[in-house]
């Protein structure tokens, strides 16, 4: 939990900073998300559930912080979109415009896990008794394990494709975008 109070108000400051620094709406929305991630993590201490999942406390800082990873890939997405465009044309860097498409893929599996992981706990929700322990089955469990497996590996890929990127798949890049 308390990587994600970390993580989404540094990406959210990273996406603000990057693509939207002149806008107040953006500047006020990443204050907000720092504010509220802020709060919830100091209740969830004084309330001592930081290891509990489904707080609403908690419930309300994973939905907090969904909606800025998933600014954060529209931002990524649109850009790739634009770059695209300009590529076909010839005004666009093909290596740039990759980097774009690979920044989407990554914040895009960043968004995905943490709807699916919130799906599956407002369902455990619905599903048990007031007052009893929300327990996860542990084949849910295992699909739960098997999507953070591929979505972490397809989010070290890109990256490490967006920094690292070997000379033959920047040399197949550049071909692609001149054919």
């Amino acid at each position: 939990m308390l990587g994600l109070f970390t993580a989404a108000p540094s990406l959210t400051v990273f996406t603000w900073l990057v693509f939207r620094r002149n806008s107040r709406i953006a500047k006020l929305w990443t204050g907000l998300t720092i504010c509220v991630l802020s709060a919830c993590c100091l209740a969830l201490f004084a309330l001592d559930q930081v290891a509990n999942q489904t707080h609403p406390v908690s419930m309300l800082a994973n939905l907090w912080a969904i909606s800025g990873f998933t600014w954060t890939f529209f931002e990524c997405a649109q850009y790739y979109i634009r770059m695209r465009r300009r590529a076909e044309v010839g005004l666009g860097d093909p290596i740039v415009q990759n980097r774009f498409l690979l920044w989407s893929i990554w914040t895009g599996s960043f968004v995905f896990l943490p709807v699916v992981v919130f799906a599956i706990k407002i369902t455990l929700l619905a599903n048990t008794a007031p007052g009893e322990q929300v327990v996860a089955p542990a084949g849910l469990m295992t699909l739960v394990r098997v999507m953070v497996s591929i979505c972490s590996l397809s989010m070290l890929v890109s990256i490490w494709l967006s920094f690292f990127a070997p000379q033959a798949y920047l040399a197949r890049i550049r071909g692609e975008a001149s054919t």
